[in-house]
């Protein structure tokens, strides 16, 4: 949600933009923290968040939803070859994220 207006800029633009939203109904890198930093205590982290395909298709933006990586495969390559915005809600675990830190700042 921190770019949803930028839908409506690739519509405007005509931009052939796919947005990929990995949707675990959480701040994932938050919840993570506070589960193992904070002593397990959880505020703000867990979302309850609209559906994005219908957010999507109130810019105008065709929209899919894929709940597994072979699902995604096809999704993806369709709008990928669209030549206009799309945008794919892949639905994940709460709590599958991975931590970028270790490829951020990986040890010497």
């Amino acid at each position: 949600m921190f770019a949803a207006q930028e839908l409506a800029t690739a519509v405007q633009e005509d931009l052939a933009l796919t947005v990929l939203v990995f949707n675990n109904r959480a701040y994932g890198n938050v919840l993570r923290d506070q589960r193992t930093r904070y002593d397990n205590r959880i505020i703000g982290a867990l979302l309850d968040n609209p559906s994005f395909v219908a957010l999507a298709q109130v810019f105008g933006i065709a929209a899919e939803r894929v709940t597994s990586p072979e699902a995604l495969k096809g999704v993806l390559a369709a709008a990928l070859g669209s030549g206009k915005p799309a945008l794919i809600e892949v639905e994940i675990a709460r709590g599958s994220e991975v931590s970028p830190w270790e490829f951020i700042h990986p040890a010497h």
